[in-house]
């Protein structure tokens, strides 16, 4: 090699990492550039981890999970064929494929009008539509083989229904009902029996006649639509689950009112009539909630959604916050899977959490200036 000197000086810098290795934890993987997705995708892998990184959709496949290592190879960009398209959103079915709204495309703004639909790290199918473009929120209602997706949000015309949300048949691929929606969806938890949404900006959408913020109910069998606040929710929802006892668990952060002064950060426990069961004061900001399971919620720790200090275990039968998990900061998605705790941070980072201890089992690296949600498949399984 030409340069002596530089690779003496790397590998001591090697050899010091690897004697501190413990405190660093970053894992050693393969990485591969998209176009070489045919040959470097294995169906062997242990997880696959889609990653939407706004600029493509990286994967990251992991063969084996122990303290300090990590088995896994990489793949920035799986999305070939949309080289210019921005992917925001991200979910996953119940048999491991996953479901990306075509967000925008400066390039070429005609191709964003599709649900983009990948299976063993390449794009598999694609459902175009003739009357919406930009689309925003997935949901995805497993047990019963749904797809709910958001149109782009935008001031509707006086004579509109709502913002239009599709319901996508995910074996025939076909929208099978549409729901009108008064507001942009915020949050979202699926419940037994009905998905629950909250609505911002219901007025400065055009809709003058609804609840400028409120909550709204999808029965997951008929599909019937409901609204469930009586009135609008004063602060603005940052994060919303269930309870133990089935009630909607609504964390709400300060606002600016017209006067000046502050409102308090709160949690709002409502029933599924719109009764409040419950309100009272905490010192936590909170933005954005991940399902944990049926015991404990992960509420991100911040004003900002991707601007945090960590994360917050919230029990959901005592209703109380049980501890600040803050050693990872700036947190854009959090799932739960298997025992572990995959956490992605905007920065690009992926860790793995033992979720009974909550202790680092180690990071890797990711491409991308910044990652907005990924989806995890146990590729064992394929079905979480």
């Amino acid at each position: 090699m030409k340069h002596k000197k530089e690779v003496f000086i790397a590998a001591l810098i090697i050899v010091f990492l690897i004697a501190i290795g413990p405190s660093i934890k970053k894992q050693v993987g393969i990485y591969t550039k998209g176009k070489n997705i045919e040959k470097s995708y294995s169906k062997d892998s242990l997880y696959d981890i889609y990653i939407a990184h706004g600029e493509g959709l990286g994967l990251i496949q992991i063969n084996n999970i122990e303290k300090g290592n990590i088995n896994y190879s990489k793949i920035d960009n799986i999305n070939v064929k949309y080289d210019s398209a921005n992917f925001l959103f991200i979910e996953k079915d119940s048999g491991g494929k996953i479901y990306v709204p075509y967000s925008s495309d400066i390039e070429n703004p005609k191709n964003a009008n599709r649900l983009l639909i990948f299976n063993e790290g390449k794009l598999e199918d694609e459902i175009e539509f003739d009357d919406i473009r930009n689309p925003q929120t997935v949901i995805s209602d497993r047990e019963n083989n749904r797809i709910l997706l958001e149109q782009n949000v935008t001031v509707q015309p006086e004579d509109s229904q709502g913002l239009k949300l599709k319901v996508i048949d995910t074996n025939s691929k076909e929208v099978i009902k549409e729901l009108y929606l008064k507001g942009y969806i915020r949050d979202y938890y699926v419940g037994e029996k009905e998905i629950v949404l909250s609505l911002e900006g219901a007025n400065k959408l055009g809709f003058l006649d609804a609840q400028g913020r409120s909550l709204y109910a999808i029965n997951r069998e008929t599909l019937g639509g409901r609204v469930i606040s009586k009135e609008p929710i004063g602060n603005v929802v940052n994060a919303l689950c269930e309870d133990s006892k089935g009630n909607n668990v609504i964390f709400t952060n300060i606002t600016l009112k017209e006067s000046g002064d502050l409102d308090k950060n709160e949690i709002i426990v409502m029933d599924s009539q719109g009764e409040i069961k419950e309100r009272k004061e905490v010192s936590y900001d909170m933005n954005g909630s991940f399902y944990g399971n049926e015991k404990y919620e992960y509420v991100l720790n911040g004003k900002i959604h991707n601007k945090n200090n960590g994360f917050l275990i919230f029990n959901k039968e005592t209703l109380e916050f049980e501890k600040l998990v803050d050693d990872v900061k700036d947190i854009s998605y959090i799932e739960s899977l298997d025992g572990y705790l995959f956490i992605l941070t905007r920065d690009s980072k992926l860790f793995i959490y033992d979720e009974n201890t909550l202790e680092q089992i180690g990071s890797i690296e990711l491409e991308g200036e910044v990652s907005h949600r990924m989806k995890v498949i146990n590729r064992k399984v394929k079905l979480s």
